[in-house]
């Protein structure tokens, strides 16, 4: 089983101004990519927003491990398929396994699938760009033209209305519900948002 890293960072804004707090990072581990993603989906269902960060994209490189070390290279040039998976977070299949990675991050050489409301949009993205647009819609520009596209079931938005009703995620040993009471005990709270920082395969 691989073990995967995971840190929380909560985000919260208090009349405007950023404060945040911490967790201490957990180890989790697990049998493959898809418990790992259930990691996510569990945490999804008690948190206003969830990032996944995966450190084995960095500008476009990816760390690949071997029984001979580690390999560095080139997302474009492992590439087999991409997914939006979030609103700004792609699932990459290489030939070398799933890498999860920020769109800003990817150096789009290839078809993107974008899964919609209405169905799956196929689109190449060499010359892509994302600009978010109101009551989520996003409007793609391609080197064939524009798409739009309702985003409703892959992206999230933080709202304050949510904070109360968190139930600790007890299977993964944080105290959650302890953090974001202390933090809902705040009169002026606007919204909360939850972040992974961190999510790494252990060495």
């Amino acid at each position: 089983p691989a073990t995967y890293e995971i840190g929380l960072n909560f985000e919260f804004y208090v009349e405007g101004e950023c404060h945040a707090t911490s967790i201490s990072n957990y180890v989790y581990v697990v049998n493959d990519f898809k418990d790992l993603m259930d990691i996510f989906d569990e945490l999804e269902l008690k948190l206003d927003y969830i990032k996944p960060i995966i450190e084995r994209i960095d500008k476009n490189v990816v760390d690949i491990k071997t029984d001979v070390g580690i390999i560095k290279a080139d997302v474009k040039d492992i590439i087999e398929d991409i997914t939006i998976i979030k609103s700004d977070v792609a699932e990459i299949k290489t030939k070398v396994g799933t890498i999860l990675g920020y769109v800003d991050d990817i150096n789009w050489n290839d078809i993107i699938t974008i899964k919609t409301d209405v169905g799956i949009i196929k689109a190449n993205v060499q010359n892509l760009d994302f600009t978010a647009m109101a009551q989520n819609i996003v409007t793609i520009k391609t080197d064939v033209g524009y798409i739009r596209a309702n985003l409703t079931t892959i992206a999230r938005q933080a709202t304050s209305d949510k904070i109360l009703d968190i139930v600790e995620p007890t299977s993964l040993g944080i105290n959650l519900s302890a953090v974001l009471s202390a933090i809902a005990a705040i009169a002026s709270i606007t919204a909360v948002v939850v972040v992974v920082k961190r999510l790494k395969v252990a060495a």
